[in-house]
């Protein structure tokens, strides 16, 4: 890089760098344009000047990889601990529910977010609520459009009411959007059919709520209505003994989808969407998880056979708060074996990647505006991250 051009940038010297192969290392200078752009990344020069040094970890900004933002008003409302069928009873009506102060809370959601190092969000939307605090918002966002409904006779009425949705949420030119389904066992066989096609008619990429709960697991293979949800006259039996198998051939599998939670999926389930998907991604929310079910996913075993991995709070309707620093202290303190590594490049670089956003966020790389967050006091080898100071520098 010209000598005089770099000379007029702000130059950061940090502790320790996250760089864009998943690593953390010392010793690196990044250059940043006026605009936030990452100009350069090069091994540092002794006695440089005008050179910023940091004390810490400097990362990219964050990708919180599923949340639900419409559900921000509800904070402390719902039980915890006593299992999805009750989580679920709880949270029936509830978008009927929400006060008339909700968007400006979605507001407080979204900056609370933005403190907290994000700069991009994977949103659950199944309303309008969110258009107006994403729109104002310096987080970019892409919102999974979410319908579910196990009236058959409806069908055509709850995917016209979804596919409105779509271009309110890509009124602002930087935002996506696109359709999924809540889960394989909250749509009928028609709905469900009808969304699938519209999905891969369009190649969207979508999310889908996975192997959340033991009750998922029972609605499959021994057809038990799971309460809460399958109430007569809609309930269905499905034809599929386990959720995988229903996602293999209910899916479109040519098409990027998001499984989310993946709290009891075990290896053969993974092996299986990994062999019959050509883009599968699998998202965990130890906190939610804990929230609802208190139990964990396998996540070591998750890390033997890809790399397809990302984090996300989930919403306030279960969890305590949205940071994905605290998520990743969760899951480094239930697998102590376990690289943070592996988790920062699943909020930064993995979430980029599935979201189709890596050629701006995910990886402090020449070309690239992801944000920068610096972790105050980081420590080589350190294994707690939410309670260091965080700030952003860019």
């Amino acid at each position: 890089m010209n000598i005089v051009f770099l000379h007029r940038m702000k130059k950061y010297c940090p502790e320790y760098l996250f760089t864009d192969t998943g690593c953390i290392v010392s010793g690196k200078t990044v250059a940043v344009g006026s605009n936030g752009t990452i100009a350069s990344v090069y091994n540092s020069i002794s006695n440089e000047e005008n050179v910023i040094a940091l004390k810490g970890l400097l990362l990219p900004g964050f990708v919180n990889s599923h949340c639900h933002l419409e559900l921000s008003w509800s904070k402390g409302l719902f039980p915890e601990a006593f299992g999805i069928e009750q989580f679920y009873g709880a949270m029936r009506g509830v978008h009927a529910q929400r006060p008339a102060s909700t968007s400006e809370i979605i507001a407080v959601a979204i900056d609370e977010q933005y403190s907290n190092g994000v700069n991009v969000i994977a949103d659950i939307s199944n309303t309008a609520e969110s258009c107006d605090a994403k729109k104002s918002s310096r987080i970019r966002f892409h919102t999974f459009v979410e319908t579910f409904g196990l009236n058959r006779l409806h069908t055509n009425e709850k995917l016209d009411e979804a596919i409105s949705l779509l271009p309110k949420f890509t009124a602002n030119s930087n935002n996506s959007a696109s359709l999924s389904a809540h889960t394989l066992h909250t749509l009928s066989n028609e709905l469900m059919q009808s969304l699938m096609r519209k999905i891969s008619d369009n190649n969207m990429l979508h999310s889908i709520h996975f192997l959340e709960s033991k009750e998922e697991i029972a609605f499959f293979k021994h057809s038990k209505p799971i309460q809460n949800i399958h109430e007569e006259p809609y309930f269905e039996k499905s034809p599929f003994k386990t959720a995988t198998l229903a996602a293999i051939n209910l899916l479109p599998q040519k098409t990027s989808v998001l499984f989310v939670h993946n709290t009891f999926a075990g290896a053969t389930d993974i092996d299986q969407l990994i062999a019959n998907f050509s883009e599968p991604w699998f998202c965990f929310c130890p906190a939610s998880n804990l929230y609802i079910t208190g139990e964990l996913p396998n996540v070591p075993m998750f890390i033997s056979k890809t790399q397809n991995m990302v984090i996300g709070t989930d919403s306030l309707a279960s969890n305590h708060e949205l940071n994905l620093l605290k998520e990743i202290d969760i899951l480094l303190k239930a697998f102590p074996k376990m690289e943070p590594e592996i988790l920062l490049q699943a909020i930064t670089i993995n979430g980029a990647r599935m979201l189709n956003v890596d050629h701006i966020f995910g990886s402090i790389s020449p070309n690239k505006k992801p944000g920068l967050v610096l972790l105050d006091n980081y420590q080589s080898g350190l294994r707690t991250f939410g309670s260091l100071n965080l700030r952003r520098i860019e």
